[in-house]
């Protein structure tokens, strides 16, 4: 009989030096992961590898028009050593890898046909009613059709649509994918690391080591000319980074059985990307748009157009954070102690952090271009049909769009700084030879965060104004509040049933880590312009002079210049359509609990089962919250903050809002101690809710506090069943197998291995979204009417067809939010299956050669892309892309 040892990874951990508390494969409140670098021994030892996909191996990608496989190749090759300087006590390593890609990126786009008579303003080939903005009652309603369909065309309009490529594909609506594009994205990247370790005596051991890694990425634009997005969805043009990391660190043994261990690191950060046209002044110079641009390269290049979700492709620059140049520094420092007393296992330690962000990037909604949005509502009728993809289209052609704004830092870098504390004391008690308990408690502290030369600027809704910690007597925290930190407990047991039984448990609680880098981009480092129309039906402003009139004419032509503030006055009053981000003054700081429960039994043949509970429940999860959103109905007048102080645009804070709940069932089964095969197979279920999938960049659907309660829904990134196999199987033949263990046989087919990994998961929930026209309140998502109790999912990708029952849902059109929820259906999952056969052979004394070939996706399974989910939009319940194809990759290692 075989004694039963539970895995390492079988036990309840609780992690009281990081910020963490974790059990086997539960979600945890913040990742603990540690990443060793090898050490050198007395002995020369090292390794030379190489890795390489070639496209002749891939097979073709899911609706590829072209005849040939799209190219995918990319080149990892590299190695180690590591030996003695000073045999017994001082010792080196050095490892380097340099990785290349060369990869056809491919991807279906909406965009219109220049030489159709659509382009040139003619909409009597579709079925929607274009309406004449300059007839009618300033509301929207009352509004006359344009005779014919004939709609003008501005000089803006004109010269992007020349711009644009021909459509490459046959296409029986103009809003349909009609463009195939494909682009080629390049990736280079060196990595090195370098390590000396140093064992002076038995008591005392220490090591330094340096780490570097250089990057360039090539991702040009899926249009040409005409902008639009990288087809990867990353961003546009030429981006390039090099991160270096710095750690020390020092072991020390006072007796046997009092030890201490420090630790310190540096990891300095550089990233800068930038489109191809940075060096152009396209919006203001070419397009004629006042306003656009700026006096700097930061501000060259496109704006961005961006048309009703789900029709035509959005034109120029569509990424706001483009172009960016980070330079950052992080440090870190850690000190602990152990002290062995009976059965006792006491540690405790200390740990800090600091962080200095020095950045250019304007982010926001518009970026440092500018960018305009047509919603399509400007020549819809009110009380009329919902906006559309056409309407969309006209209203780009007028030069109208319904809200505007652009991005201006005024600083450079833009400068944050934050810290953290935390200390911990625990006791790992072995109560029993069959128990284990370990107990203890954490501290942590987040201190408000600052800038280089001042405080952090907090806009203050008591008051409509920004505060500038540290200037014209305003206190260098803005007064803001944010305790003395927390203590959250912690508690884990293992005990041991029986000779093949294991039972564990774990309770902990851990602290929110949200740092405060929210507040990079607020008033006034970097300057949000943030124009709407008075209404959904009304324009926000003009394009330029060439722009048709709408009724009452337009307010603003193209951007107005951003005025720039003194910050020595300490106190600033928030420009009216200028938008922020802030945080509360109270801070109050939320917490997660993490709970487990689990069993784990030896069966026979070898076999190991695991059945796992895990539970997560965060409390205050930090969520940014439109303060300034509008009411329901009430546009632009319904916002509390225009109300109160004038303020039209939005300003999201920071805030401790909502919940989020996890609970997952986690099995397992897996083989233990077999020969020539181990094997496993998990499946977890679990249902994930929330009321923001990102608590810093995302924002709540339902912005209008009366209908907070609506945005707790599932989580976006849920993923209900998870389903993994994996397996490692040796030849039973040769000399190590059961099987023709002589002969030439013997020798060609033993010594393989056998690598494979499925996986089979459910798609992310989605929402069905529509048009906000009717909504009309600011800083909200419509969605649509769910009028079926159920929504048939068909599961349809080919063309034509529709994923799920689109007649389920409904248009809105009245003055409400639509009725079903968010995230209410469920998008397609993935299945992979991944194998590779490898074998090694002894080359001389310890040196050997591995040989291995690869498959990824090896039956050819796409996974599809989400269908599109605006109800206004085209392609509405359709899948038109796809991810994975079948690639091979061949590598050969030598170690000696």
């Amino acid at each position: 009989m075989i004694a039963y040892v539970p895995s390492q990874d079988a036990i309840a951990s609780v992690n009281f030096s990081t910020n963490s508390f974790t059990a086997e494969q539960g979600l945890a409140g913040g990742a603990a992961i540690n990443v060793i670098i090898k050490s050198g021994s007395n002995k020369l030892h090292g390794t030379l590898f190489e890795y390489n996909q070639s496209t002749p191996y891939n097979a073709k990608t899911w609706k590829y028009a072209a005849a040939t496989v799209p190219k995918n190749m990319f080149n990892e090759f590299g190695g180690s050593i590591g030996g003695p300087i000073l045999k017994n006590k001082l010792f080196f390593f050095f490892d380097i890898d340099r990785f290349t890609q060369r990869k056809t990126l491919s991807g279906y786009y909406n965009i219109l046909d220049k030489n159709s008579a659509l382009a040139k303003g003619d909409f009597s080939g579709v079925s929607a009613t274009i309406y004449n903005p300059a007839t009618g009652n300033a509301d929207g309603s009352g509004r006359a059709a344009f005779a014919n369909k004939q709609v003008p065309v501005s000089s803006v309009a004109q010269k992007l649509i020349a711009s644009l490529p021909l459509p490459n594909v046959a296409s029986t609506s103009s809003i349909t994918s009609n463009y195939f594009a494909t682009t080629t994205y390049s990736f280079d990247r060196y990595h090195l690391d370098s390590k000396i370790s140093y064992t002076p005596n038995q008591k005392m051991s220490m090591f330094g080591r340096y780490s570097e890694s250089p990057a360039t990425i090539n991702d040009p634009q899926a249009l040409g000319a005409a902008g639009g997005p990288a087809v990867d969805n990353g961003q546009p043009g030429l981006a390039q980074s090099r991160v270096q990391n710095i750690g020390l660190g020092l072991t020390y043994a006072v007796s046997s059985r009092l030890f201490f261990d420090t630790n310190a690191g540096y990891t300095r950060q550089f990233i800068q990307y930038a489109p191809t046209n940075l060096d152009s002044n396209y919006g203001s110079d070419v397009l004629g748009i006042p306003g656009t641009n700026g006096s700097t390269t930061n501000y060259g290049g496109q704006p961005f157009f961006q048309f009703v979700s789900g029709s035509f492709t959005s034109l120029g620059n569509t990424q706001p954070s483009s172009p960016g140049q980070f330079r950052d520094n992080q440090y870190s420092y850690n000190a602990n102690g152990t002290l062995l007393r009976g059965r006792h296992t006491f540690r405790a330690g200390v740990e800090y952090t600091h962080a200095a962000l020095n950045h250019f990037q304007t982010g926001g909604t518009y970026g440092p271009r500018g960018g305009f949005v047509f919603s399509g509502a400007i020549t819809a009728l009110k009380g009329g049909a919902a906006p559309n993809a056409y309407t969309s289209l006209a209203d780009f052609m007028l030069g109208l769009p319904q809200a505007f704004g652009k991005a201006t830092q005024i600083q450079d870098p833009n400068a944050l700084r934050f810290s953290s504390y935390a200390a911990y004391i625990q006791d790992t008690f072995q109560v029993t030879p069959r128990m284990v308990l370990t107990y203890g408690i954490r501290y942590e502290r987040y201190p408000f965060a600052g800038r280089d030369h001042s405080g952090a600027y907090r806009y203050d809704p008591m008051t409509g104004n920004v505060l500038i910690g540290g200037k014209g007597g305003v206190p260098r925290d803005t007064g803001e509040k944010i305790g003395w930190g927390m203590v959250v407990p912690r508690l884990g047991v293992t005990y041991r049933l029986d000779d093949k039984t294991v039972v564990r448990s774990g309770f902990g609680m851990t602290v929110d880590p949200d740092n405060f880098r929210y507040l990079r981009d607020s008033y006034p480092a970097v300057i949000l312009q943030s124009y709407n129309g008075a209404s959904s039906y009304n324009v926000a402003g003009c394009l330029n002079s060439g722009s048709y009139a709408p009724v009452g004419g337009c307010q603003t032509v193209g951007i107005p210049t951003a005025t720039l503030p003194d910050l020595s006055l300490g106190t600033l009053a928030l420009p009216a359509s200028v938008s922020t981000n802030t945080v509360p003054q109270n801070f109050r700081r939320g917490y997660l609990y993490t709970y487990n429960l689990a069993f784990e039994r030896q069966l026979p043949a070898y076999l190991v089962a695991t059945i796992t509970y895990v539970g997560t429940k965060e409390v205050r999860a930090t969520s940014p919250v439109n303060i300034n959103a509008g009411t329901v109905g009430n546009g632009q007048a319904g916002r509390p903050q225009n109300i109160a102080f004038g303020k039209t645009a939005d300003i999201f804070e920071e805030a401790p809002f909502g919940s989020v709940n996890y609970n997952g069932l986690q099995t397992q089964l897996r083989t233990q101690h077999y020969k020539s095969a181990q094997a496993g197979v998990i499946y977890t279920w679990s249902h994930a809710f929330d009321v923001s999938d990102n608590s810093t960049y995302g924002t709540i659907l339902f912005a209008d506090p009366a209908y907070y309660r609506r945005n707790y829904a599932t989580s976006g990134y849920d993923r209900t069943n998870n389903l993994q196999v994996w397996g490692v199987f040796r030849s039973p033949f040769g000399k190590q197998g059961r099987f023709v263990q002589q002969g030439l046989a013997g020798m060609a087919l033993g010594g393989w291995q056998l690598n494979t990994t499925l996986s089979k998961v459910s798609g992310t929930p989605l929402t069905i979204a529509a048009s906000t026209t009717s909504l009309n309140a600011p800083g909200s998502t419509q969605v649509a009417d769910q009028i079926k109790p159920t929504v048939a999912i068909y599961g349809a990708h080919n063309t034509g067809n529709v994923y799920f029952d689109t007649s389920a849902f409904a248009a809105v059109t009245a003055v409400r939010y639509g009725t079903s929820s968010r995230n209410s259906i469920r998008g397609p999952g993935y299945f992979t299956w991944n194998a590779g056969m490898f074998r090694s052979f002894s080359i001389w004394h310890e040196s050997t050669f591995r040989f291995g070939v690869e498959a990824f996706d090896v039956t050819n399974t796409p996974g599809f892309s989400s269908p599109g989910v605006n109800i206004s939009g085209s392609g509405f319940g359709q899948i038109t892309g796809a991810f994975n194809n079948r690639t091979m990759r061949i590598s050969g290692k030598i170690a000696f």
